[in-house]
């Protein structure tokens, strides 16, 4: 079995409890469908905004701040062809083939069936307009709004705090099939210089890696010291929602690999 086929078992052998009918969030308690959409409004704010903290480094933040201007205001000068040349058929038929089916739409309600199954008019179509947001650097907005649907964490935590809930945002799949063109791209310009991104060691979001192999080298390599008598030091880090907050510095690392900012946009 493989490691998609055992997380699809295992998803398929939780149960889901009921709904929350009360959210509570800053000392406000809702317990109408009205009043708790308006808290997870209040909720989902906050949690995209900046909020200062004791350990935050303002001197540090300032430097890459910098940077990340220097970075945008020198970037459109380069010019990368294997990242900027039109986009082709057999680009986007290779990336069509990578979406599976049952998955929900975005805002603009199109799914995953309507691209497999459209034919080769479709294809055609999708291929006139992502050149047409290529040469004009022009996004869609509907390929920029997204639905936030929160999904519940289990494992008995209280279901009226919006902690509770790990948030998902459903996103057009035109969109994420043009992310998956430029990230294909920028893959194989990456190996071609022999740049390694992530690290060789990272096994998280890696293809062909995964949770158990991590295990399994943990647990080695656990077994090899501890058979020649060493200690064996680890240690656990974890970001508290790191896929909800964003710094502008993370776009520091498209400079770092010299990749234009029309690919970061």
């Amino acid at each position: 079995m493989d490691i998609g086929e055992f997380y699809q078992r295992v998803r398929r052998m939780r149960k889901s409890g009921p709904s929350t009918t009360k959210l509570s969030y800053n000392g406000t308690e809702a317990t109408n469908d009205s009043s708790i959409c308006e808290l997870w409004g209040e909720y989902f704010r906050d949690l995209y905004s900046e909020q200062p903290t004791e350990c935050f480094n303002e001197t540090f933040f300032h430097e890459i701040s910098s940077k990340v201007q220097t970075y945008f205001e020198n970037s459109d000068k380069a010019s990368i062809p294997e990242l900027e040349k039109e986009i082709t058929l057999e680009e986007i038929r290779e990336q069509i083939n990578t979406l599976k089916c049952g998955k929900a739409p975005g805002p603009d309600r199109i799914t995953n069936e309507h691209i497999l199954y459209g034919g080769d008019q479709v294809i055609k179509c999708l291929c006139k307009l992502f050149n047409m947001i290529l040469k004009t650097e022009y996004l869609p907005v509907c390929f920029r709004h997204g639905i936030a649907i929160q999904l519940y964490k289990g494992s008995d935590k209280d279901k009226t705090n919006p902690n509770s809930y790990r948030a998902l945002t459903l996103k057009s799949v035109l969109g994420k099939l043009l992310e998956k063109i430029f990230l294909s791209r920028i893959q194989n310009l990456l190996e071609n210089i022999n740049n390694v991104v992530p690290h060789g060691l990272q096994f998280g979001f890696v293809k062909e890696h995964g949770s158990i192999p991590a295990i399994y080298t943990l647990k080695e390599s656990i077994r090899y010291y501890i058979e020649r008598c060493s200690y064996v030091f680890s240690i656990f880090a974890d970001n508290e929602k790191v896929f909800d907050r964003w710094q502008d510095g993370l776009c520091l690392n498209y400079g770092m690999l010299e990749l234009p900012v029309k690919c970061g946009k």
